[in-house]
């Protein structure tokens, strides 16, 4: 215990005495200013639970930003609360959608003002539907011997391939039924009909002049070119001739058995790939098959010997 007589004890101990009190009361008096301070900015109580149990709860921050938003809560959908501290200051932060809309508020905890509003447009569910699948090959083919009005049996097809016209995905489909040409576009997701026409072909005089026969395993699903064959010039009048070149090759392998041998060779069956293009055609009179299938983002092409059914080239390509 210090000696309060001696402190005292001369005029200068007194002095100094007296201003170390006075600088100790200032510096008390700082501290209890800074706590009382800081509790008042945190609310009526001290301590996040304790703040938080004098607030005035979520539901009613949620019935404040509706009040001021005008939405009828029963509209309101994705309702989220949460209590934090925002710029100093407890709120209770509130998000909600209602029709296209997004809002976001952030309500006083202990009197309900709006302490800061924030909205923005969204798409709504018909702008987020998942993209339809493409229709299969198959498919297309089948709606544009319906739109024609002709069976399987009557049409010899030329070309089934996936392409794109602008940004819309569809079916190129090509087929003769006697000495008519069909071309058709088919929507890839929908199945519409996106355009058609179709060229009669005749030859001279008043006898038509029909296209060659597709090869022998016919009755199968095919999408082949007609073996080319010489045929009589069209008179200019009556007609556009089918075209024509001499065959340095014969055709002795089917479409599907083509489509197989590609298959095999990459290591699938049909059902596992999309088909996108099966097409019989020429290069230098010599028979060629070209086929493309999707599988797991690669696309797969090849090129088979319409004479020997053996792969002649191929190539994949991973797909963005």
């Amino acid at each position: 215990m210090p000696n309060w007589r001696e402190l005292f004890s001369t005029p200068r101990k007194a002095a100094l005495s007296i201003a170390c009190a006075v600088v100790m009361l200032v510096t008390v008096g700082a501290c209890i200013a800074v706590y009382a301070l800081g509790r008042s900015e945190a609310g009526p109580e001290s301590g996040p639970e304790a703040e938080q149990s004098a607030a005035i709860g979520g539901e009613q921050a949620q019935n404040f930003a509706f009040a001021d938003a005008g939405v009828d809560p029963a509209q309101a959908a994705a309702v989220t609360v949460k209590y934090a501290r925002w710029q100093g200051q407890f709120v209770y932060e509130v998000e909600f959608l209602a029709g296209d809309t997004q809002y976001q508020y952030k309500i006083h905890a202990f009197d309900g003002s709006v302490a800061h509003r924030e909205t923005k447009t969204v798409k709504g569910p018909e702008d987020s539907a998942p993209v339809p699948e493409l229709i299969a090959l198959e498919e297309a083919r089948g709606i544009a011997l319906a739109d024609a009005g002709l069976d399987q049996e009557q049409a010899s097809f030329t070309l089934t391939q996936l392409d794109e016209e602008g940004s819309v995905p569809v079916y190129r489909v090509q087929f003769f039924a006697g000495n008519t040409q069909y071309d058709y576009e088919i929507n890839a997701r929908t199945g519409a009909v996106y355009s058609k026409g179709t060229i009669l072909y005749v030859g001279q005089g008043e006898n038509a002049s029909p296209p060659p026969s597709p090869p022998a395993d016919s009755s199968a699903p095919v999408e082949t070119a007609p073996q080319p064959q010489v045929s009589a010039p069209a008179a200019p009048s009556s007609g556009i001739a089918p075209p024509s070149a001499p065959v340095s090759g014969v055709v002795r392998v089917g479409a599907n058995e083509a489509r197989d041998a590609a298959l095999s060779h990459a290591g699938f069956s049909a059902g596992e790939v999309m088909l996108s293009k099966l097409k019989l055609d020429f290069a230098g009179g010599a028979p060629v098959y070209e086929v493309e299938f999707y599988k797991d983002g690669t696309k797969y092409s090849y090129e088979i010997s319409g004479t020997t059914g053996e792969v002649t080239a191929f190539h994949q390509e991973a797909q963005d």
